[in-house]
Order: C-alpha cells, then structure tokens, then sequence
C-alpha cells in the first residue's frame, strides 16, 4: 500500500485508486502489445477477456464518471482491444 501512495494524490478517493488501477491495468497490456512480447500465435482470447472487463469498469462512485471520461476510457479500450486481435502475441497475464 506504501507503494500506492507514493503514486496518488494524499488524498485520494476510492473511485481515484480504483482509476488508477484500471488505467495501470490498461497500460500494461498496451505496452506488452506495442513491445509485442509474449507467444507469436498465441490465443488472443485470455488478453480479449482482460480488456472485456476492463471495458466495463465503473468507478465506484459513479458521479465523478463523466461522459467525456466514460467516452474516452471506452475509446481507449477498443483501441487496444483491436491491437490484441491484430498483434496476437501477447498473452502473459499483467
């Protein structure tokens, strides 16, 4: 938990750290497909999954969701989303 602090704000809320996790999530299997790392022909399915339920991630009060961020982190998910089917090389779990 130290670890976390260090990364977010001192006051952050629960919906804020539950961003940031996602967001972390996220970019770990997007830097794995821009580095291409993993099993060349590997099944996409287990990578598709994770960025499936990255896709429908809330925060926990949704109040603080706003559509342009809703747009945005949904955007961002297709994106990578279509990365994993056309570079199927990555399937090492984040």
């Amino acid at each position: 938990m130290q670890q976390v602090w260090r990364l977010c704000p001192p006051q952050t809320t629960d919906s804020q750290l539950s961003y940031y996790r996602a967001a972390h999530r996220l970019h770990d299997i997007k830097e794995q497909l821009d580095n291409q790392t993993g099993v060349p022909g590997a099944d996409p399915s287990p990578v598709i999954a994770r960025l499936d339920e990255l896709a429908t991630w809330q925060p926990v009060d949704e109040a603080e969701w706003r559509t342009s961020d809703f747009w945005q982190w949904q955007e961002t998910v297709r994106e990578v989303t279509r990365m994993a089917v056309r570079f199927p090389v990555v399937t090492r779990p984040s």
